[in-house]
């Protein structure tokens, strides 16, 4: 997750560097590195959400109440029975 984020933050660092070699097409890049820091962001913040279930080992997404595995039907802090 952090590689990402450290990747696009040296894309616009040699894109900032390169700014007098790139010429008219320095704001197009600075755009395009922009948009696509933010659509990383927004895939790693979509994932987030997502648990690995210790019982069946599925994945799935859980909520703000709380979440219950889609394979297996165990909860999220279920006690055991």
């Amino acid at each position: 997750m952090l590689g990402a984020i450290l990747a696009w933050v040296l894309v616009v660092v040699l894109i900032v560097l390169l700014h007098e070699t790139l010429g008219t097409a320095f704001p197009w890049m600075i755009g395009t590195a922009f948009l696509g820091f933010i659509i990383t962001l927004i895939r790693l913040g979509a994932n987030a959400q997502k648990v690995i279930c210790p019982e069946c080992e599925s994945v799935y997404t859980r909520s703000k109440l709380g979440g219950q595995c889609s394979a297996c039907g165990l909860r999220i802090m279920q006690h055991d029975p």
